[in-house]
């Protein structure tokens, strides 16, 4: 048997090693020969393949055919030109302080833009490179268009490669073994996210799944980003979605989290009012 991925994004790695690879390219053809649209935002949850996608994507751009022969869109028109990739990945990112962000991203745009042939000016500020860069991808690769929505649900496929290569006769929990974001769990310990009732989740309008300002990120839209949250079922007469857990892992999990920040919450107003009788 072929061996399965379980820790690499890596599209060229995972080919030259003869992982296991679903070929998604037939899907990946549609989506960048649709004209009409430049921009894309993949909004899958975690651990759902975006990095592996994106990692696909440079390499088709980047004209290396070798690495998807046999797979469906070698059989298609398309012909292999080669463009320049600005790829960032802020996995590779580890800071805490906004200060020390801005430094580390003015390194990284170097490197990226530099693996692509464009030069960073440091005489300008990391935003202004960044846009910059931007608008120099946009020119030259620009004219992509969407992946059509399907109705088929999926099984997350890091928990599938983690539970078949372990060979156990039962199946674990694995997703959440492969981390949590820093941020959900900070944003747990919002009042409003302890108010949520992940299993009564209906009639939710498409405005709660915004993520364009960060500062007013809603409940719904953190849980769903981060896979706490699945779509279950659509109403296209009201627009409306029912949400709900993915399953009992994550369930499990979540409740786990939520009653972490219940308990940190009741322990800091412990603390302060215990504060005050001593001020008193």
């Amino acid at each position: 048997m072929r061996p399965l991925a379980t820790d690499t994004h890596d599209f060229p790695s995972l080919r030259r090693d003869g992982c296991i690879y679903v070929d998604k390219t037939m899907f990946i053809h549609r989506l960048i020969t649709t004209v009409g649209t430049k921009l894309f935002f993949i909004s899958r949850p975690r651990r759902f393949g975006k990095s592996l996608t994106i990692s696909a994507l440079k390499a088709i751009f980047q004209g290396r055919r070798e690495l998807f022969e046999g797979l469906a869109i070698d059989k298609t028109d398309w012909t292999w030109e080669k463009y320049p990739v600005i790829h960032f990945e802020f996995n590779d990112l580890t800071t805490t302080s906004e200060a020390e962000f801005v430094s580390d991203l003015a390194h990284h745009v170097e490197d990226r833009l530099g693996d692509a042939g464009y030069r960073y000016d440091t005489s300008r500020s990391a935003h202004e490179n960044f846009a910059k860069a931007i608008e120099s991808l946009s020119a030259a690769n620009g004219g992509k268009g969407v992946a059509p929505e399907v109705e088929t649900t999926v099984y997350n496929p890091i928990s599938v490669a983690y539970t078949l290569s372990a060979k156990d006769k039962s199946f674990k929990a694995t997703w959440a073994t492969t981390g949590r974001p820093s941020m959900l769990m900070n944003y747990l310990k919002r009042e409003d996210v302890l108010r949520v009732d992940p299993e009564r989740m209906t009639g939710i309008p498409a405005s709660e799944f915004d993520v364009a300002e960060l500062r007013r990120l809603r409940p719904v839209a953190m849980l769903f980003q981060s896979g706490y949250l699945t779509i279950k079922d659509y109403d296209p007469l009201a627009e409306a979605y029912t949400l709900g857990v993915p399953d009992e892992e994550i369930r499990r999990d979540l409740c786990t989290l939520m009653t972490g920040a219940v308990a940190h919450k009741s322990l800091v107003r412990l603390q302060d009012a215990s504060s005050g009788r001593l001020r008193v």
